[in-house]
């Protein structure tokens, strides 16, 4: 029988938690809000603003929070390497997402040098956006291949 080798732990950050919490209390005033925005529609309210208007004002509000959930799973909380790879987690609405890169795809996430806060951006295989990972200054080293140009250079 062959031993499996345990994963082992690249990069951890603790704003998960905050992140999730963030994003259900954002979810929570939007469905809140929806709900007092149709009641107020059904009474029969004098010198309203009208059902355009408030609709209107709702669907800001989904926007809103649906853009707030898109950057939410954007936002790497753990990397894992595994014998066949890398497994990236996010931060999902109430648990990790997990998004696994082969051993034979590495090469192609793009990582940015970190910014002034900390924040490092990779760009993974067949992603059209960017991660983020909050690296807090950290020297965050994945093993990933250097591309030709970068290897030149030093």
């Amino acid at each position: 029988m062959k031993r499996l080798r345990p994963p082992v732990l690249l990069f951890e950050s603790d704003r998960g938690r905050e992140l999730r919490l963030f994003s259900l209390f954002g979810w929570a005033a939007v469905l809140g809000l929806m709900v007092g925005g149709i009641a107020m529609q059904l009474e029969d309210t004098m010198g309203g603003d009208g059902v355009a208007t408030t609709m209107a004002g709702l669907f800001a509000l989904i926007g809103a929070a649906l853009w707030m959930d898109q950057r939410r799973r954007r936002y790497i909380i753990r990397i894992l390497r595994l014998p066949e790879g890398l497994l990236f987690e996010t931060t999902g609405l109430f648990g990790p997402l997990r998004r696994f890169v082969p051993q034979e795809k590495l090469g192609a996430i793009r990582v940015t040098e970190p910014d002034l806060s900390g924040i490092v951006r990779m760009k993974l295989p067949g992603s059209r956006a960017a991660f983020r990972l909050e690296s807090g200054g950290r020297d965050v080293d994945l093993g990933l291949p250097q591309p030709a140009d970068r290897r030149r250079r030093r």
